[in-house]
């Protein structure tokens, strides 16, 4: 609360409030600094569904909270932080196949320089349900894109996928 009454047109102050509040199972509360939020001129509108859906779950509405991402889905068809969000709410509830779904729409509808956010959820999502040989070709898919999209054909990033490939390799 400190920083949000420091820096109250600093909008990141309030999603990291609201986490702690949802945290704390402060759903009121939470949704009095959703409401704050989405007045704010530099507030990003797609988390003002993701949050409403935190705060549903957090009071245990998972039908509303489902409401909520589809709205977001709905309204934000082609925008891949959306569809990343989508994929996550439906990872946490390890409704898989379609986390996977939403990931994939994701990582398509992003433009160069892609993030591997998407690609590497995808790749653990897979590791999770057992298949090794799809995770695997997501984390190669990630090489490609930090060489293709970032210029990184060595360094820190690819040696940590290579070393994920390696591991899992071991596994097969």
């Amino acid at each position: 609360k400190e920083q949000v009454a420091k820096h109250p047109d600093i909008s990141r102050n309030y999603l990291e409030l609201m986490d702690n509040l949802l945290l704390d199972h402060r759903h009121e509360e939470a949704l009095s600094y959703l409401l704050k939020y989405r007045s704010l001129k530099n507030h990003n509108e797609i988390q003002v569904p993701v949050y409403q859906a935190r705060i549903a779950l957090s009071q245990g509405n998972h039908e509303l909270a489902r409401q909520h991402i589809q709205e977001l889905v709905t309204n934000y068809p082609d925008n891949w932080c959306a569809l990343f969000e989508a994929g996550g709410f439906y990872a946490d509830r390890c409704e898989y196949d379609t986390a996977l779904t939403y990931f994939d729409k994701a990582f398509l509808a992003s433009k160069s320089p892609r993030y591997t956010d998407p690609l590497t959820a995808m790749a653990l999502i897979y590791e999770i349900k057992g298949d090794i040989t799809k995770s695997i070709e997501c984390y190669k898919q990630v090489l490609v894109l930090l060489k293709d999209d970032w210029g990184f054909s060595e360094g820190a990033p690819v040696d940590e996928i290579n070393n994920e490939i390696g591991r899992l390799q071991n596994l097969i």
